[in-house]
């Protein structure tokens, strides 16, 4: 339940207002569970009634609850949006950047990983310390993991590097970067 303290001439003396600091303001008054506005209004007080919040973006603006407005008679909770700084722009979109690189990274070692599994390798580190086996069959496919994980990661970062350098956008996910990745498929 939202509250309003409100002052003598009816106006926001203090929000938000809560039961508990309205019960520790009259001491020695027992509440009812629900108060109704004119219960409250006998202690300079109202329920504010909730109000959906706004579209925005929070890239680029912020949200800030303000005071309510009294409007029909009611008190009505309040939203203000503005404009975020540009240093706080500029944090957020390298703090997006930031979890996109770290969730695109994991990815690209993930499929990597789960590539290496179907020829029953711990993973791709597994499967590379095979390329200098004596078995030709396991250096053969040691030797493809090096050379597709060096390919790949290649690849990933080139694609990094070109974020950083303002001459792509961000991606979304690994979805969009995938099919730039080199084909993971055993040569035999």
């Amino acid at each position: 339940m939202l509250m309003v303290k409100l002052d003598g001439a009816g106006e926001v003396e203090q929000y938000p207002y809560t039961r508990r600091r309205l019960e520790r303001d009259n001491r020695g008054i027992t509440f009812p569970d629900v108060m109704t506005d004119a219960q409250l209004a006998q202690f300079s007080a109202a329920n504010v009634s909730l109000s959906t919040k706004p579209d925005f973006d929070p890239m680029t603006e912020q949200l800030t609850e303000i005071e309510p407005a009294k409007i029909g008679g009611q008190w009505v909770q309040q939203w203000q949006v503005s404009d975020l700084s540009s240093e706080a722009i500029a944090k957020k979109q390298q703090d997006k950047y930031d979890e996109t690189k770290l969730a695109l990274t994991d990815a690209v070692q993930k499929r990597l990983d789960d590539f290496a599994k179907t020829r029953n390798y711990m993973g791709i580190l597994s499967l590379c310390t095979y390329a200098t086996s004596a078995v030709t069959k396991f250096a053969t496919e040691g030797q493809y993991g090096v050379d597709v994980r060096d390919a790949t990661w290649t690849k990933c970062y080139e694609i990094l590097a070109e974020v950083d350098a303002g001459t792509r956008p961000i991606p979304e996910g690994f979805s969009d970067i995938v099919s730039e990745l080199p084909e993971l498929e055993w040569p035999m």
